[in-house]
């Protein structure tokens, strides 16, 4: 799998309190061989596992993401946050049939996740629980956790954008390409969202705290 993906963390210094739980669950759930890019500013992770990237402070999180994606050799990544933690297994089968898929249809991204309501993303369906984004949809760029061509994503996310920019700027953008997202549609998440808009905890949080023996260090 390490010829194909690599792994993308996106982060910063301010952050930090975070890496000890995502470390955590990341060596416990992410089964897989891959290069892991662990992105902040002058910090790194201490960790095993992670190659840090730190391009210094007072620069924009696109331009730091980009430094990132140019170390990167493997046609996909696996693109996510520090605060996405994962709480399930993500396996060489569960990625491989992902990146199947994506082949298959000549897809730029796909995303693993819960199937939302109508009015958060504007889907087509087109088998069982595979779906495909409508150009119209908000959340093109959806920053949660998904595969997506190297090249894409290298093309999609400019330097200067904040996630937020590049989710919903960005989406103006995004939407003029015609790119082919897919969603393969779940009934329970494979990870827990940490934070929210203005660094809110996200419910939920105690339980999976406590689940999975997490940490306050």
């Amino acid at each position: 799998m390490e010829d194909k993906l690599s792994v993308i963390i996106g982060s910063c210094d301010l952050y930090q309190p975070l890496w000890k739980n995502f470390d955590i669950l990341f060596k416990r759930y992410w089964n897989l061989n891959t290069k892991n890019l662990f992105i902040s500013e002058t910090d790194p992770i201490t960790y095993d596992g992670y190659e840090n990237i730190l391009p210094g402070l007072n620069l924009p999180w696109g331009h730091r993401i980009g430094c990132a994606l140019e170390k990167v050799t493997t046609p996909y990544v696996c693109f996510i946050l520090e605060d996405y933690y994962f709480t399930e297994s993500i396996t060489s089968d569960f990625i491989q049939k992902h990146i199947d898929i994506l082949e298959q249809h000549g897809a730029d991204k796909i995303m693993f996740d819960k199937l939302y309501p109508a009015g958060v993303y504007e889907l087509k369906h087109i088998a069982s629980d595979l779906y495909q984004f409508e150009n119209h949809s908000q959340y093109l760029n959806s920053i949660q956790p998904a595969i997506w061509r190297t090249e894409y994503l290298k093309h999609v996310l400019k330097p200067e954008y904040s996630p937020w920019q590049f989710e919903l700027d960005g989406n103006i953008f995004t939407q003029t390409l015609s790119p082919k997202i897919l969603l393969k549609a779940r009934e329970n998440s494979v990870y827990f969202n940490y934070a929210r808009v203005g660094g809110r905890v996200s419910e939920g949080w105690q339980e999976v705290f406590i689940k999975e023996g997490l940490t306050n260090e």
